[in-house]
């Protein structure tokens, strides 16, 4: 099952400001990779499915600085002093998501006894599923899972009982933002000065964190976002002559 609302607003270029903002929410339910790989519980992994990020805004914007002759800084600026201070253009693009879905794990020891299963963890009722401040040293509260265990208390002896893909991971933010500089020359040339930069403050963006409760560093984010694609920051200058 399928809902989501989309909303947007946009202005167009007036004034030397333009500017759009796109949100979306999305919730997408649904089985996939079955817990149990026998069928015999078709819904023991419905939940949110892989891959779908629930909220996203987008934002573009462009705006021409107030600079030079006529404008609010600088209006009595003379033909020099114009060409310096006029035709200055801020423009940017921000991308900003909420986190990824996943599931708590466990892995069932091997050589133990036969019919150990692996699968999702145990979940704990009425204890918190997120510590009170988020951290990539413990992102979730592990106390909130344990191991599956059957009736005689055997760890692997049944599938767990944790949602599927009930936890989600770091949001991510990338800004873009670039700024220009057009020199008009008589009538038929220009010169632009133009300087990128991708993800300008340096933010850094992760993925989920581990989350198989076998593990030592459950709980903790170990590695950069691969759905977005995270940069680092770079820069760009580029310089365009028009005639």
């Amino acid at each position: 099952t399928m809902t989501s609302l989309q909303v947007g607003a946009h202005k167009q270029y007036t004034h030397g400001v333009a500017f759009g903002a796109e949100f979306q929410w999305t919730r997408v339910l649904g089985t996939e990779n079955l817990e149990d790989p026998s069928g015999k519980y078709p819904q023991d992994s419905y939940g949110n499915v892989a891959g779908i990020t629930p909220l996203v805004l987008q934002l573009n914007y462009s705006y021409a600085l107030p600079f030079g002759k006529g404008q609010w800084f600088f209006p009595n600026a003379g033909p020099f002093a114009n060409k310096i201070v006029a035709g200055w253009e801020l423009a940017g693009v921000v991308d900003a998501q909420s986190g990824q879905p996943f599931s708590v794990s466990y892995t069932a020891p091997t050589n133990v006894y036969p019919g150990a299963v692996s699968g999702r963890a145990n979940v704990i009722p009425g204890v918190a599923l997120y510590p009170t401040k988020k951290t990539r040293t413990q992102w979730f509260n592990p106390a909130a899972f344990q191991a599956p265990t059957d009736a005689s208390g055997r760890a692997g002896g049944v599938y767990g009982t944790s949602g599927y893909n009930m936890l989600y991971g770091p949001r991510f933010q990338d800004w873009d933002m670039n700024l220009k500089k057009n020199v008009a020359w008589g009538d038929h040339y220009n010169v632009q000065l133009r300087a990128d930069a991708f993800n300008i403050f340096n933010h850094p963006n992760f993925n989920p964190p581990n989350a198989n409760i076998s593990n030592s560093n459950l709980g903790t984010v170990t590695a950069i976002s691969g759905t977005p694609s995270y940069e680092a920051r770079t820069m760009e200058f580029a310089v365009k002559f028009n005639f």
